[in-house]
């Protein structure tokens, strides 16, 4: 909230856990900008191109959701998140 109210926008904060050697979320991308932190062990995460110049624009309620083997999943990185990195996106 302070931050929130610092920089004058709105904003949240969501918590996720993924089990040592589990799967997090499938392919998809988040309308909005996410600053993810490594609080404990490690994580590989694989980021792809935008999907979409405008993702507020999209009215599919399902437009996050992209199929493994979709030609939308290109251009796309992996890259490990160990215990204390941050990455901004």
């Amino acid at each position: 909230r302070r931050a929130s109210a610092f920089f004058g926008l709105p904003g949240g904060m969501n918590s996720y856990t993924t089990p040592a050697g589990g799967v997090g979320f499938a392919y998809h991308f988040d309308p909005s900008d996410a600053f993810i932190l490594q609080v404990r062990g490690t994580k590989s995460w694989e980021l792809c191109a935008r999907r979409l110049t405008d993702p507020f624009g999209f009215s599919n309620l399902t437009y996050n959701q992209i199929p493994p083997g979709d030609l939308e999943v290109q251009n796309c990185e992996i890259f490990q998140l160990y215990e204390g990195d941050a990455v901004y996106l």
